[in-house]
């Protein structure tokens, strides 16, 4: 099995070896467990996007979000479920005001500039910034989205990050199935986990989603004390990063990395 990553990384060959069983012990773990990380297939992700909105009002969040009260406000006006606008927030930016993609798209819920923002009545880029406008953008879009295909939330959310010109009634791309799978898995953490603010460090980075979900569940099978998650980046790559809340925990999750696995951060850090 070949994993492709963005930029060329030797792996060690403990972990070359792990990776022939990853793909078997992801699907064990997903089905064992519902776990968060478990790589569902076109016809799964459709059912299990259909099954969360149908039951959307039973399920709550815990924990102060950024920017939590815009969020509600938002999923109130456009009858959005709050949870999925905090995934896909989460998914898209990790709810930073700042970010920015080489595709042009800005802020928390990476709306496009100029075509989609000024199609959501957003003339200015700079307004993308404004946390709340932003949201509210993104809302509006979903929730247009939604309408257009006829409340399947699954071809929404693939649209949402593909465009709605390149997903049918009848079809959808690959980036946008993954994209589905990816947001489904940051909605998985929404509605499992208290929101905590925590740290990020680069650990390594993927072109596609699965590779990227393979190689972390084989990571997370052999470190059960390194917190770590996978987020989109700027450039459009599935990047898997340590989580940590302190000096201390990353540097017991980088000697772990070393000595179990024998890898180092891309990030760069300092003790």
């Amino acid at each position: 099995m070949i994993v492709q990553t963005k930029r060329l990384i030797k792996l060690p060959e403990s972990i070359v070896t792990g990776l022939i069983f990853a793909l078997f012990v992801c699907f064990i773990i997903g089905k064992s467990s519902g776990a968060i990380y478990y790589y569902y297939t076109d016809s799964e992700l459709r059912h299990l996007w259909t099954k969360f909105m149908k039951n959307s009002d039973k399920i709550h969040i815990s924990g102060n979000y950024p920017y939590l009260d815009c969020f509600k406000k938002s999923a109130k006006k456009y009858n959005l479920p709050l949870p999925l606008l905090l995934a896909i927030a989460r998914g898209e930016s990790d709810f930073n005001p700042k970010a920015v993609s080489i595709a042009n798209c800005y802020g928390i819920m990476q709306i496009k500039w100029p075509i989609t923002a000024k199609d959501l009545g957003i003339k200015r880029k700079e307004d993308l910034f404004n946390p709340c406008l932003n949201i509210d953008a993104g809302a509006r879009y979903l929730a247009w989205l939604i309408k257009k295909y006829n409340g399947d939330l699954y071809f929404a959310i693939s649209a949402y990050n593909v465009g709605p010109a390149r997903v049918t009634k009848n079809f959808v791309p690959k980036n946008g199935r993954q994209y589905a799978s990816y947001i489904y898995q940051h909605l998985q953490y929404i509605i499992t986990k208290k929101y905590q603010r925590l740290q990020k460090l680069l650990l390594l980075e993927f072109t596609y989603y699965r590779n990227a979900l393979i190689v972390m569940n084989y990571l997370k099978e052999k470190l059960k004390d390194v917190r770590m998650d996978i987020f989109k980046s700027e450039k459009y790559t599935y990047d898997i990063y340590i989580l940590y809340s302190s000096e201390k925990e990353l540097k017991r999750a980088i000697k772990s990395l070393q000595e179990k696995v024998g890898l180092k951060p891309l990030g760069k850090y300092t003790f």
